[in-house]
């Protein structure tokens, strides 16, 4: 098979979002759905989710196919010992300064009742 053949069927300029990317990068280390799942702290119902996307994405069809589309589209490259980084879009705050008051407020919140529920943990054992 030559190159142009087995290219053919592939859609290189797939746009893949940062956990479809590191999960085809999981793939290509050789995990499982099953340890991917436990690395990422996702269900590994999600992770077979993002494989069939990632597969309908790219255009291939196998988990070997997906790595040889990881090489072709330049994510990964032959003996490097880290992956290639994508290009990173600076990130501008979206939040109003009413808004972030506003989280900042939840979030005292929350870890107030969170510092009461391990505090009230220890005196539950003894009921």
């Amino acid at each position: 098979m030559n190159a142009h053949n087995r290219l053919a069927g592939l859609n290189l300029d797939a746009k893949l979002s940062s956990i479809e990317l590191l999960v085809a990068r999981l793939v290509a280390c050789g995990l499982t759905d099953h340890a991917i799942a436990r690395s990422i702290y996702r269900s590994e119902n999600t992770i077979k989710c993002h494989v069939r996307r990632l597969l309908r994405k790219t255009g291939t069809a196998s988990r070997y196919e997906l790595v040889a589309w990881l090489y072709e589209a330049g994510h990964l490259q032959p003996g490097a010992r880290t992956f290639v980084e994508p290009a990173r879009r600076p990130v501008t705050p979206q939040l109003s300064a009413e808004h972030l008051s506003e989280r900042i407020r939840t979030l005292r919140v929350i870890n107030a009742v969170h510092t009461q529920l391990n505090s009230a943990l220890p005196h539950l054992g003894s009921l």
